[in-house]
């Protein structure tokens, strides 16, 4: 893990151009101490974007990824402190969380870039740093890993349906499902789930190796690993709601890339054979 790029906390700010490489991984770090009488909190550090040639791959907020670093048997740290040392450590994923194998491979024709926003937590902080960190890694890009938000918004007690259609959904998040008393969730037709918010997060849990939370419940479309359960085109969606509420709704899903599965293939058996060599 090296680091790329570090701008103060008083920038508010910024977009970072990552350079051409092989990358494993990426990780933004809020290392600030707030003023007097002020935290900070998840919300307050932002949105995260990361850009792959004119396309948005992730755009989400960054509460989102530290809560979801700790779903896969991980520990994404988090510290607050009123008027002193705070601390958030984001990953941005890569890979698709049953995947250790894909990377992103950026070449002198590609064009990507990191932008975060924390204004927010800029006007509480006194001092520190927003950093960005990169780890190499060998490997093939096979797919973009996108994760997107869609949220919804209800006045009361009500049932909401919808459809989206989006290919190659591998993971569902709801955050913080408070006023939802029942999920059914189907992928082409075929139901994935069909029953209470609370069994759903117990099961969530369960197979995320958590002991208990409420933050973040995933649904996984890959379970048995295997990425050809991700293929699909569409997903249904309804909720049985209590009471006005919004619902945090983060979408992951995989855009193949053949073209870049080739370049990255080639990359990496032309640096292993100068190693050999």
């Amino acid at each position: 893990m090296r680091l790329l790029h570090s701008v103060p906390i008083s920038n508010q700010s910024t977009t970072f151009y990552l350079p051409v490489g092989q990358y494993g991984s990426l990780v933004v770090e809020y290392d600030v101490t707030t003023s007097q009488g002020n935290s900070m909190t998840r919300a307050s550090a932002g949105n995260v974007i990361l850009n792959f040639n004119n396309k948005d791959v992730v755009n989400v907020d960054a509460e989102f990824l530290n809560l979801v670093g700790n779903l896969y048997g991980g520990v994404t740290k988090f510290v607050s402190n009123s008027g002193g040392a705070n601390y958030m450590f984001t990953p941005i994923p890569l890979t698709s969380w049953s995947d250790s194998t894909n990377i992103l491979d950026i070449s002198e024709n590609d064009k990507c870039y990191v932008k975060l926003d924390f204004s927010a937590l800029s006007a509480i902080s006194a001092s520190g740093s927003v950093n960005i960190y990169g780890k190499s890694k060998l490997g093939v890009m096979n797919y973009l890993h996108k994760i997107t938000s869609r949220n919804i918004i209800v006045s009361g007690a009500t049932t909401f349906t919808d459809s989206m259609l989006v290919n190659n959904v591998s993971q569902l998040y709801l955050k913080a499902p408070s006023n939802v008393s029942n999920i059914q969730i189907l992928k082409d037709g075929e139901t994935i789930v069909d029953c209470s918010v609370e069994l759903i997060n117990n099961y969530s849990d369960y197979v995320h190796q958590l002991e208990s939370t409420q933050s973040l419940i995933a649904i996984d479309f890959a379970e048995t690993k295997d990425l050809r359960e991700v293929l699909g085109t569409q997903i249904s969606y309804k909720y049985t709601f209590t009471n006005a509420t919004t619902l945090n709704q983060y979408f992951s899903f995989l855009e193949f890339t053949q073209a870049k599965a080739i370049e990255s293939k080639n990359k990496t058996l032309n640096k292993i054979q100068s190693k050999l060599s």
